[in-house]
C-alpha cells in the first residue's frame, strides 16, 4: 500500500484509511476471520487557523492570517504576497507566534501563584514584569 502504518486508535475524525485484513484459509476456500487488521493512513486533513495573528509554518517561514473581504472571509500573507487557504495547506501545520509581553504576563501569573510565600521574591517580579509586560 502507499499510506502510512497508524494505530487503530490514532484514526481521527475525516482521515483516509485502508484496512488490510490478513486471513488464514483454515481449510480450501474457508477462512478465519479472528485475526487482527493492518491500518495505512492515505490522508489527514489539513485544519488551518482562523484566528488572525502571526504564524510559523513548517518551513519556519512566517505568515500572517487576517480578515479579508466579504467574499474571502480570511487571508494569509506570505512575504507581502495574498495567499489562498489552498496554497497555504501545504505548508501545515502552522504554530501560533505569540507577542513575547503577553507569554511574559501569562509566565508571571503563575511564578506568582506559585511562589506567593515569598513576599521578597514579589518585588523582582514586578520589575520584570513593568520590563516585560507593561512597556
Amino acid at each position: 500500500m502507499n499510506g502510512v502504518p497508524i494505530k487503530r486508535e490514532d484514526i481521527k475524525a475525516g482521515d483516509r484509511f485502508t484496512v488490510t485484513h490478513w486471513y488464514t484459509a483454515s481449510v480450501d476456500l474457508t477462512t478465519n476471520v479472528d485475526t487482527d487488521a493492518t491500518y495505512e493512513l492515505i490522508e489527514r486533513p489539513v485544519v488551518l487557523p482562523v484566528v488572525p495573528g502571526v504564524y510559523e509554518d513548517s518551513k519556519s517561514n512566517l505568515w500572517r492570517l487576517h480578515f479579508g473581504s466579504e467574499d474571502v472571509p480570511q487571508e494569509w500573507t506570505l512575504n507581502d504576497a495574498f495567499v489562498t487557504d489552498q496554497v497555504a495547506r501545504q505548508y501545515a501545520p502552522f504554530k501560533p507566534l505569540r507577542p513575547v509581553a503577553e507569554v511574559a504576563a501569562e509566565v508571571l501569573a503563575d511564578v506568582r501563584k506559585n511562589l506567593s510565600a515569598r513576599v521578597a521574591f514579589m518585588a523582582d517580579i514586578d520589575a520584570i514584569e513593568t520590563k516585560w509586560v507593561k512597556s
